[in-house]
Protein backbone atom coordinates (compact mmCIF):
# COMPACT_ATOMS: atom_id res chain seq x y z
CA UNK A 1 0.00 0.00 0.00
CA UNK A 2 1.59 3.65 -0.86
CA UNK A 3 2.12 6.07 1.38
CA UNK A 4 -0.53 8.40 -0.26
CA UNK A 5 -3.03 5.83 0.23
CA UNK A 6 -1.65 5.25 4.13
CA UNK A 7 -1.62 8.94 4.62
CA UNK A 8 -5.14 9.68 3.05
CA UNK A 9 -8.43 10.24 5.01
CA UNK A 10 -11.63 8.00 3.67
CA UNK A 11 -15.18 8.55 4.50
CA UNK A 12 -17.89 6.19 3.24
CA UNK A 13 -21.08 7.47 2.24
CA UNK A 14 -23.83 4.66 1.86
CA UNK A 15 -26.54 5.14 -0.40
CA UNK A 16 -30.47 4.50 0.29
CA UNK A 17 -31.01 1.64 2.66
CA UNK A 18 -27.84 1.74 3.53
CA UNK A 19 -24.47 -0.64 2.37
CA UNK A 20 -25.20 -4.30 4.31
CA UNK A 21 -22.38 -6.04 5.21
CA UNK A 22 -21.38 -8.17 2.20
CA UNK A 23 -21.59 -4.63 0.22
CA UNK A 24 -17.85 -3.33 -1.25
CA UNK A 25 -17.95 -0.21 0.88
CA UNK A 26 -18.95 -2.07 4.17
CA UNK A 27 -15.60 -3.70 3.28
CA UNK A 28 -13.59 -1.05 2.33
CA UNK A 29 -14.89 0.74 5.48
CA UNK A 30 -13.30 -2.35 7.53
CA UNK A 31 -10.29 -2.52 5.46
CA UNK A 32 -9.11 1.08 4.28
CA UNK A 33 -6.38 2.96 6.79
CA UNK A 34 -7.87 6.10 8.01
CA UNK A 35 -11.44 5.47 7.28
CA UNK A 36 -14.73 6.32 8.84
CA UNK A 37 -18.46 5.47 7.69
CA UNK A 38 -21.46 8.10 7.61
CA UNK A 39 -24.39 6.96 9.65
CA UNK A 40 -27.96 8.69 9.00
CA UNK A 41 -30.81 8.00 11.59
CA UNK A 42 -33.44 7.19 9.02
CA UNK A 43 -31.85 4.86 6.27
CA UNK A 44 -35.03 3.96 4.81
CA UNK A 45 -36.81 7.24 4.52
CA UNK A 46 -33.96 9.71 3.89
CA UNK A 47 -34.34 13.25 3.90
CA UNK A 48 -31.85 15.73 2.49
CA UNK A 49 -31.54 17.68 4.93
CA UNK A 50 -31.22 15.29 7.82
CA UNK A 51 -28.70 12.91 5.27
CA UNK A 52 -26.61 16.26 4.62
CA UNK A 53 -26.22 16.74 8.65
CA UNK A 54 -25.21 13.04 9.07
CA UNK A 55 -22.57 14.05 6.00
CA UNK A 56 -21.54 16.77 7.85
CA UNK A 57 -20.93 15.19 10.91
CA UNK A 58 -18.50 13.07 9.68
CA UNK A 59 -16.85 15.43 7.80
CA UNK A 60 -16.40 17.47 10.55
CA UNK A 61 -14.91 14.46 12.96
CA UNK A 62 -12.23 13.91 10.60
CA UNK A 63 -8.54 15.18 11.77
CA UNK A 64 -8.02 16.12 8.25
CA UNK A 65 -9.61 16.89 4.71
CA UNK A 66 -11.30 13.49 3.11
CA UNK A 67 -11.60 11.61 0.07
CA UNK A 68 -15.52 10.93 -0.02
CA UNK A 69 -16.26 7.07 -1.43
CA UNK A 70 -19.80 7.56 -2.26
CA UNK A 71 -22.44 4.97 -3.74
CA UNK A 72 -25.95 5.91 -5.34
CA UNK A 73 -28.08 8.32 -3.24
CA UNK A 74 -24.53 9.17 -1.49
CA UNK A 75 -23.17 10.43 -4.39
CA UNK A 76 -25.83 12.72 -4.78
CA UNK A 77 -25.88 13.35 -0.90
CA UNK A 78 -22.12 14.46 -1.63
CA UNK A 79 -22.65 16.74 -4.79
CA UNK A 80 -25.28 18.78 -2.41
CA UNK A 81 -22.85 18.73 0.51
CA UNK A 82 -19.73 19.84 -1.95
CA UNK A 83 -22.19 22.77 -3.59
CA UNK A 84 -23.31 24.31 -0.18
CA UNK A 85 -19.68 24.08 1.37
CA UNK A 86 -17.76 25.13 -1.45
CA UNK A 87 -14.93 27.08 0.68
CA UNK A 88 -14.67 24.43 3.48
CA UNK A 89 -11.35 23.18 2.56
CA UNK A 90 -13.03 19.74 4.11
CA UNK A 91 -13.50 17.28 1.59
CA UNK A 92 -10.57 16.81 -1.51
CA UNK A 93 -11.92 14.54 -3.58
CA UNK A 94 -15.16 12.64 -4.34
CA UNK A 95 -15.07 8.92 -5.62
CA UNK A 96 -18.58 8.52 -6.65
CA UNK A 97 -20.08 5.14 -7.91
CA UNK A 98 -23.61 4.23 -9.07
CA UNK A 99 -24.90 7.71 -8.81
CA UNK A 100 -28.61 7.23 -8.45
CA UNK A 101 -30.42 8.94 -10.93
CA UNK A 102 -33.20 10.36 -8.62
CA UNK A 103 -34.62 12.50 -11.75
CA UNK A 104 -35.74 9.67 -13.59
CA UNK A 105 -39.17 9.22 -14.34
CA UNK A 106 -39.90 5.99 -11.89
CA UNK A 107 -37.38 7.12 -9.42
CA UNK A 108 -39.25 6.79 -5.89
CA UNK A 109 -40.62 9.49 -4.02
CA UNK A 110 -38.42 8.61 -1.16
CA UNK A 111 -35.36 9.85 -3.39
CA UNK A 112 -36.70 11.91 -5.66
CA UNK A 113 -36.78 15.29 -3.23
CA UNK A 114 -33.00 14.90 -3.63
CA UNK A 115 -33.27 16.37 -6.76
CA UNK A 116 -32.36 18.52 -8.65
CA UNK A 117 -28.89 16.89 -9.55
CA UNK A 118 -26.04 19.00 -9.73
CA UNK A 119 -25.25 20.68 -12.95
CA UNK A 120 -22.07 22.12 -12.75
CA UNK A 121 -18.86 21.56 -11.97
CA UNK A 122 -17.25 20.09 -8.49
CA UNK A 123 -14.33 22.33 -7.27
CA UNK A 124 -12.76 18.85 -6.22
CA UNK A 125 -11.28 16.19 -8.19
CA UNK A 126 -14.09 14.08 -9.19
CA UNK A 127 -14.63 10.52 -10.26
CA UNK A 128 -17.35 9.16 -11.39
CA UNK A 129 -17.47 5.04 -11.76
CA UNK A 130 -20.85 3.99 -14.21
CA UNK A 131 -22.06 0.69 -15.32
CA UNK A 132 -23.55 -0.02 -18.63
CA UNK A 133 -26.47 -1.68 -17.34
CA UNK A 134 -27.62 0.25 -14.13
CA UNK A 135 -31.12 -0.15 -13.60
CA UNK A 136 -30.98 3.12 -11.03
CA UNK A 137 -29.08 5.22 -13.84
CA UNK A 138 -28.73 4.44 -17.47
CA UNK A 139 -25.31 5.02 -19.29
CA UNK A 140 -26.42 8.15 -20.78
CA UNK A 141 -27.37 10.07 -17.92
CA UNK A 142 -23.94 8.99 -16.04
CA UNK A 143 -22.14 10.28 -18.85
CA UNK A 144 -23.88 13.76 -18.69
CA UNK A 145 -23.34 13.52 -14.70
CA UNK A 146 -19.91 13.69 -14.99
CA UNK A 147 -19.36 16.29 -18.05
CA UNK A 148 -21.51 18.94 -16.20
CA UNK A 149 -19.49 17.24 -12.74
CA UNK A 150 -16.02 17.80 -14.57
CA UNK A 151 -15.28 14.27 -13.74
CA UNK A 152 -13.30 11.65 -14.71
CA UNK A 153 -15.41 8.67 -15.75
CA UNK A 154 -14.80 4.57 -15.59
CA UNK A 155 -17.69 2.43 -17.18
CA UNK A 156 -17.96 -0.89 -15.82
CA UNK A 157 -19.42 -3.09 -18.37
CA UNK A 158 -22.67 -5.43 -17.23
CA UNK A 159 -21.91 -4.22 -13.63
CA UNK A 160 -25.69 -3.47 -12.65
CA UNK A 161 -25.64 -1.11 -9.28
CA UNK A 162 -22.16 -2.19 -8.70
CA UNK A 163 -23.43 -3.55 -4.82
CA UNK A 164 -23.53 -6.32 -3.09
CA UNK A 165 -26.55 -8.00 -5.52
CA UNK A 166 -24.31 -7.26 -8.13
CA UNK A 167 -21.17 -9.54 -7.14
CA UNK A 168 -19.65 -6.28 -5.88
CA UNK A 169 -18.30 -7.22 -1.90
CA UNK A 170 -14.75 -6.92 -1.59
CA UNK A 171 -14.42 -5.40 -5.22
CA UNK A 172 -10.70 -5.50 -5.46
CA UNK A 173 -10.88 -4.07 -8.84
CA UNK A 174 -12.77 -0.76 -7.35
CA UNK A 175 -10.03 -0.38 -4.85
CA UNK A 176 -7.52 0.23 -7.68
CA UNK A 177 -9.16 2.40 -9.46
CA UNK A 178 -9.98 4.51 -5.33
CA UNK A 179 -5.93 4.05 -5.52
CA UNK A 180 -5.03 6.01 -8.74
CA UNK A 181 -7.84 8.62 -7.94
CA UNK A 182 -5.86 8.87 -4.49
CA UNK A 183 -2.81 9.43 -6.15
CA UNK A 184 -4.14 11.73 -8.67
CA UNK A 185 -5.90 13.57 -5.84
CA UNK A 186 -2.65 13.87 -3.99
CA UNK A 187 -0.88 15.41 -7.20
CA UNK A 188 -3.31 17.80 -8.11
CA UNK A 189 -3.98 18.80 -4.23
CA UNK A 190 -0.45 19.42 -2.77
Amino acid sequence: MSATILNSRFIVVPGWKNSGPLHWQSSWANSLPNVSRVYQENWQEPQLEKWLEGLNNAIEASTTPAILIAHSLGCITATHWVKRNLKSGRVKGLFLVAPADIERANAPKEISQFAPILKERIPVPTHVIASTNDPFCQLDRAKTFAKHWEASLTILPDAFHINAESGHQTWNEGKVLLYRFTEEVSRLVA
